[in-house]
């Protein structure tokens, strides 16, 4: 799937209820990074592409709206865990300018920043990406992706590969699924 794509779309329905104070959480940004807010000269230094791919595509909808890289609070996280979400948003909101979103790299670190944010997060717009199970109990908001049918491609371009390497590069759609994790900034 085209990773950049698939996060600008979330980015940038974030954008479009008037999102710009935007935190973007990734899990091993930096793996010997403690956990919380870090710099990082811009998206392409991230060592994961997966990671690299997506937080290029929510600087590129935040960029679209005058939201330039040094703008953008980038948060690590230590881990693909609720716990590692929790822990790495848990001091993001207690200053006086707080994100008034976070836009997770994977559905489990967005559970885990509506775990720290408690009460706050009737306030603070929260998206994920992946749509696992979770995500619909919790009304996140979130980019699917068809997972089981990457797993099934996977296994056929491995048990019959392809003669021609293009022949074996496929690329899946993915679908924004707005639920109520996401709303407009609220009004000072």
């Amino acid at each position: 799937m085209d990773e950049r794509a698939a996060a600008r779309s979330v980015a940038d329905h974030l954008v479009g209820l008037g999102h710009r104070r935007v935190a973007l959480l990734a899990d091993t940004v930096l793996p010997e990074a403690p956990p919380g807010p870090l710099r990082l000269a811009g998206a392409d230094a991230a060592p994961h592409p997966t990671t690299r791919g997506r937080l290029a595509g929510f600087a590129d909808a935040l960029a679209a709206v005058g939201v330039d890289w040094p703008d953008i609070t980038l948060v690590n996280a230590t881990g693909n865990s609720r716990a590692a979400g929790a822990e790495a948003v848990a001091g993001l909101f207690a200053g006086d300018d707080p994100p008034t979103a976070v836009l997770a790299a994977s559905d489990v670190l967005a559970l885990g920043a509506l775990d720290a944010l408690g009460e706050r997060a009737a306030t603070v717009s929260v998206t994920g990406f992946d749509d696992v199970a979770e995500a619909a109990a919790a009304g996140l908001t979130t980019v699917r992706q068809p997972a089981e049918e990457k797993g099934r491609i996977a296994a056929e371009l491995l048990l019959d590969p392809p003669a021609d390497d293009a022949a074996g590069q496929i690329l899946l759609p993915t679908e924004l699924v707005v639920r109520t994790s996401t709303r407009p900034v609220p009004r000072s």
